[in-house]
């Protein structure tokens, strides 16, 4: 049982930790494809200035995504890759609230995690029942090898 919830904890903190490099290194990447604008400088006037939001939820829907993936592969449990989701929906929130006052969207800002959250954990889930298909097609056993010589 404790060694359940052990697996459960790494598979949240994997799925975060993925989950917020992924979600900086595709921010850092569309702010790198167009160098006239400044995506960090305009997110920081938002809402006033505009060319921020899509690629804002593209980072996030990416990042929960492989957040979602690693969480329920290292939790073997679609619950890890949900929840990973929700607790990156909720940071995205608070975020929204406070840094954003007055977007439009706010929901959409907010649920952006959990929907890449819930494709990665769909594909994670898929990928551990073909891995688990294969483990038990291929049984692994000891083989003695005997020499003979004659």
């Amino acid at each position: 049982m404790r060694s359940m919830i052990k697996r459960q904890v790494q598979a949240l903190a994997a799925g975060i930790c993925i989950a917020i490099i992924v979600q900086e290194s595709t921010w850092i990447a569309f702010d790198a494809l167009d160098p006239t604008q400044s995506l960090n400088h305009a997110l920081a006037e938002a809402p006033l200035s505009d060319g921020w939001l899509l690629p804002l939820l593209l980072a996030w829907a990416v990042g929960g995504f492989f957040g979602g993936l690693m969480a329920t592969l290292v939790g073997r449990s679609r619950l890890s890759g949900h929840a990973t989701g929700l607790l990156l929906a909720a940071s995205a929130a608070l975020l929204a609230w406070i840094s954003l006052p007055g977007a439009g969207g706010f929901l959409v800002i907010a649920a952006t995690p959990v929907f890449g959250s819930t494709l990665g954990t769909w594909l994670g889930y898929r990928l551990g029942l073909v891995a688990d298909r294969h483990r038990h097609a291929a049984p692994t056993s000891v083989v003695t090898l005997r020499c003979v010589f004659h």
